[in-house]
């Protein structure tokens, strides 16, 4: 081909749209997938906070002393009540730890510790895998 033959065909603009689309989507594809799986991950970590909170005044709330004392396993519940986000039942969810002290009176602190393994949409096995982790202490007032 000789170069007048060429010069047509830099013309040419009618798949200039498609040839820059096929450029950057992929890139832009993958920037909007990465901030929704940011958000998730800032989402699943207020979530443990929250529920840690909530978890732990209730078990100070309802110590040894009050009328209703609460058991581990309704404080437990106290933080799946307060995260929807997460549930006792899936595969993935929190480990939940509760700490009283030794006689569970006024002035002693309780611990409320939630741990949890963030995982992508569409990971491989455990490659992406981010642990979160909340912890909330509260002093049994009454």
């Amino acid at each position: 081909m000789t170069r007048f033959a060429l010069t047509p065909l830099l013309r040419e603009r009618r798949a200039v749209a498609a040839v820059e689309f096929a450029m950057t989507g992929g890139a832009v594809m993958v920037t909007m997938i990465a901030i929704i799986e940011l958000g998730m991950v800032f989402l699943a970590q207020q979530s443990l906070d929250r529920g840690a909170q909530r978890a732990a005044r209730y078990a100070v709330v309802h110590s040894q002393t009050s009328p209703a004392p609460a058991t581990t396993q309704a404080v437990i519940n106290q933080f799946y009540a307060a995260t929807p986000v997460f549930s006792a039942q899936s595969g993935n969810a929190p480990q939940i730890t509760v700490t009283y002290p030794a006689g569970n009176v006024v002035g002693q602190t309780v611990v409320v510790t939630a741990n949890f393994t963030w995982q992508p949409v569409g990971s491989v096995g455990n490659l992406l895998a981010i642990p979160l982790s909340a912890t909330a202490q509260d002093t049994i007032q009454y």
